[in-house]
């Protein structure tokens, strides 16, 4: 299949109302809340984030005309989602 564009999003723990309870992803989150400042420099693409934050920067992302490849890992997602006023 030979696609123009390309987004890959790969977020790190998402966060966020589930209709099921997971108890790991409960602690984690509750763990990465407070854990989001140590998570700088090199480990910040592996701070949680909310998965509202994720559809935010997803369609932003699609109303780009940028073609090829393009990977976003959390701290990306993070600042797309942000340039988004839909999140806003």
């Amino acid at each position: 299949m030979e696609l123009n564009t390309v987004h890959i999003f790969r977020p790190s723990l998402l966060l966020g109302e589930r209709q099921e309870f997971r108890a790991g992803e409960k602690i984690s989150g509750l763990i990465s809340t407070f854990a989001k400042y140590v998570f700088v420099g090199p480990v910040r693409p592996y701070r949680a984030i909310n998965a509202n934050k994720v559809a935010a920067a997803m369609y932003a992302a699609a109303q780009t005309t940028a073609k090829g490849y393009h990977f976003y890992n959390s701290d990306e997602i993070e600042k797309l989602a942000q340039s988004e006023t839909i999140y806003q």
